[in-house]
């Protein structure tokens, strides 16, 4: 079998007692049906996906494959794609007390607060579903499945997540022209760390757990109880 110069790298993030796994494998570019498969792989329990390597995988085959997806998502990284399985409980109740606070105090603003299903298209070769997004440029309010104009982007970061939202991600949403704050939250125990632009440099905090945390980008304030209540760290 004739292979691509490059070869896809696929994470398989999978839920089992609330820890996220990562397993290594790769997947076909060129066939839908597939693509097929791995939408319904990804959304049934259980299973570890071991595929066979295949070439590099197209843009256009990743956009149909997360467009078709319900239950996952899958972000897009110069040809690797990671494909997101639902976290713990924790992780999502988290990503919600965060967007409903934001969304609360910019309601009358020309902001608008998204959860992880926007898809942010940082190029033509790099795709992500941020657990939360806020926008606020006029050039998104038409868009109907990317935005390109963020200016707050959330992490909530898990054991098969943290590496990449500390590393790969922050490269990359640090870099972006129109990002001001990048703000990173911890699932397992109670960790803020915000990076937040400061004319051509960035400065990061990280936060105590009984101080209340400022997120200049959006002038809205947050405490460590609003983004914990209701989880098991509460």
């Amino acid at each position: 079998m004739n292979r691509g110069r490059d070869q896809l790298a696929l994470l398989v993030p999978l839920q089992t007692c609330g820890t996220i796994h990562v397993q290594q494998c790769t997947i076909a570019s060129n066939s839908a049906g597939l693509l097929e498969a791995l939408s319904l792989r990804a959304e049934s329990a259980g299973s570890i996906m071991a595929l066979p390597e295949y070439p590099f995988l197209d843009v256009q085959d990743y956009l149909a494959l997360d467009e078709k997806a319900h239950s996952v998502r899958y972000e897009y990284i110069d040809g690797r794609l990671l494909m997101l399985a639902g976290g713990s409980p924790d992780h999502s109740i988290i990503g919600t007390n965060i967007a409903s606070v934001l969304h609360a105090a910019l309601r009358k603003t020309p902001c608008t607060v998204y959860n992880s299903d926007i898809r942010f298209k940082l190029s033509e070769s790099r795709y992500v579903h941020p657990d939360v997004t806020v926008g606020c440029d006029e050039r998104d309010k038409c868009k109907k499945d990317n935005i390109q104009y963020p200016r707050l982007l959330v992490e909530v970061l898990s054991p098969g997540t943290e590496a990449i939202d500390k590393g790969e991600k922050l490269d990359m949403y640090l870099d972006y022209p129109s990002t001001e704050e990048y703000m990173l939250v911890g699932s397992q125990k109670k960790m803020v760390e915000v990076y937040h632009r400061d004319g051509d440099t960035w400065v990061s905090r990280r936060y105590k757990p009984d101080t209340l945390i400022h997120l200049r980008s959006v002038n809205v304030s947050i405490s460590f109880e609003d983004i914990y209540e209701k989880t098991s760290l509460a």
